[in-house]
């Protein structure tokens, strides 16, 4: 009996590892390979190698989360309860849609939802792998994107402000008034890169041919977005964000990127709003270098699991028998 009661534990314990570790999407579009995790919302991609190869997601992908969400007064101090962390935030993610576009770009898209209890507001995550060369235009700047870049959507809707009456589990009595929000995006790139944000002349030379001829990602003729490279790996930053659906300056010296430790964050700042804000991140990465044996990356994860799975369960069975 204690012989069964120990098998049953071991059982219960294996079908919750395997169920915990199905708790993500895996997707895929031409040479990107992505995973989102259903809690924290967070996103790790790479670009196959050169031999068209895959390597292990949790070995040296490009990351990008959430990592905060905040409201602020007119002096930039906190206002009412802050989300503080996401890294326990679910989310819901939709299936990978292969026939999405935007702008007119055809792409790959995957989305992403959670529900913030305090402020009472839904974060909406949208992530886009591009099938092709096209320009995507935010406000007033405007820039060239090629096939396998992944731009990313950030929407904040029906976020509560402070407005000095209380709000329970939000804002206190006579508190401070929320002015802006404030949302803090975490990138990590492949190799741990710091990222560094180009000049105006670094801008105007990706007009021009890299090393081999190779074209420059993120080419902008004209007004151009904030454009930081992490090595290899390289994001583009839009200065303005979408507010009520129209797009606004966000206060001066937002956007900016910030390193705390060992996070190096993008920090949005946008006015109160009534409806809804959007910021607007894409990333390129470079192609991986030659695969090595132990590093490939395992397409059938989930599959294999619940093949593990089923094969303790026989076990099991024919031990009870």
């Amino acid at each position: 009996m204690v012989t069964r009661s120990i098998f049953l534990a071991a059982l219960l314990a294996f079908i919750g590892f395997a169920s915990a570790a199905e708790h993500h999407r895996d997707f895929e579009d031409g040479e990107i390979y992505a995973q989102a995790l259903g809690k924290s919302g967070k996103c790790a991609f790479r670009r196959k190698g050169k031999d068209g190869k895959k390597r292990d997601l949790n070995k040296d992908a490009f990351v990008i989360e959430v990592d905060y969400i905040k409201q602020k007064c007119n002096q930039g101090r906190d206002v009412g309860k802050p989300v503080n962390s996401l890294a326990n935030q679910q989310f819901n993610i939709s299936s990978f849609n292969k026939s999405a576009s935007y702008q007119g770009i055809k792409a790959g898209n995957i989305e992403l939802m959670a529900y913030l209890k305090d402020p009472q507001a839904t974060l909406k995550l949208g992530v886009y792998i591009f099938k092709e060369a096209g320009n995507v235009t935010f406000g007033n700047e405007t820039y060239e994107v090629d096939k396998g870049v992944v731009k990313f959507v950030v929407k904040v809707e029906n976020y509560t402000f402070c407005d000095g009456t209380p709000i329970p589990g939000l804002c206190k009595n006579n508190s401070a008034v929320g002015e802006f929000l404030e949302v803090a995006i975490v990138m990590k790139s492949k190799k741990g890169k710091d990222g560094k944000e180009e000049s105006e002349q670094d801008k105007r030379k990706r007009l021009q041919p890299g090393p081999g001829g190779k074209r420059r990602p993120f080419r902008c003729p004209r007004k151009c977005p904030k454009i930081i490279a992490f090595g290899g790996d390289e994001v583009v930053v839009a200065n303005e964000c979408q507010l009520d659906g129209r797009f606004t300056a966000m206060p001066a010296g937002f956007p900016k990127l910030m390193k705390q430790g060992s996070k190096q964050r993008f920090i949005y700042r946008a006015r109160k709003f009534n409806d809804s804000v959007i910021f607007d991140p894409a990333v390129s990465v470079e192609a991986d270098e030659e695969v090595k044996e132990e590093d490939k990356y395992p397409d059938n994860h989930a599959v294999s699991i619940q093949s593990s799975a089923s094969m303790f369960i026989v076990i099991l069975t024919v031990f009870f028998m």
